[in-house]
């Protein structure tokens, strides 16, 4: 994209990380699922899959998580190729080639 600003490799070193973030964090909710409702497979018991216990580590494990995966989000906003991008109106195109260099920055490493 031509109003797009050049990316820095650090930045799109975290958009990858923020991708990865992501999935952990979906992942993680998909197994300890799983694991529910192996541990609840009744009918009746569909409360007891959907609701973890507010002090089990699965939810201590998920915020921790998802705290990680806010953290990566907060510096890549707040990492001044972004705000710049935001202050010449190019917040758009510069996020739109981020995520897309991200990608393609996952994609690579595999």
């Amino acid at each position: 994209m031509a109003d797009a600003l050049p990316l820095p490799q650090e930045l799109i070193s975290l958009q990858r990380d923020l991708y990865a973030a992501r999935q952990a964090a979906e992942d993680y909710g998909n197994k300890v699922a799983a694991e529910r409702r192996a541990m609840f497979p009744g009918e009746d018991q569909w409360r007891e899959r959907a609701v973890w216990p507010e002090d089990g580590p699965e939810r201590a494990e998920l915020a921790r998580l998802r705290a990680e995966r806010d953290g990566l989000a907060v510096q890549i906003r707040q990492h001044p190729v972004m705000e710049q991008a935001r202050a010449e109106g190019f917040a758009k195109e510069t996020d739109y080639a981020l995520q897309k260099a991200g990608r393609e920055a996952v994609d690579g490493a595999q």
